[in-house]
């Protein structure tokens, strides 16, 4: 397989799995954020109050980078508090 069809379909899931567990958890409200990836990008899940969630599937960890993408995002959502999920 090349390219980013297997990397993208674990992205999904990836993201699937933490708002399934994040609705276990109380935040029924919790969905994913389409639309990833715009210039007004505003995180990969929505629905946690004050919170902007970016999510990473990923075998290399660039907590910097992460964060950094977290960071924009929470500023494009007006989000009080940015957190990246890896």
């Amino acid at each position: 397989m090349s390219g980013g069809a297997g990397p993208k379909r674990r992205g999904s899931q990836f993201e699937r799995d933490v708002v399934h567990y994040l609705q276990e958890h109380g935040f029924v409200d919790c969905e994913r954020a389409y639309g990833a990836g715009r210039p007004a990008d505003v995180g990969d899940i929505v629905g946690v109050p004050g919170v902007c969630i970016e999510c990473k599937a990923t075998r290399q960890i660039n907590l910097a980078g992460f964060c950094d993408e977290a960071e924009r995002e929470r500023l494009n959502a007006r989000q009080p508090f940015g957190v990246v999920v890896a």
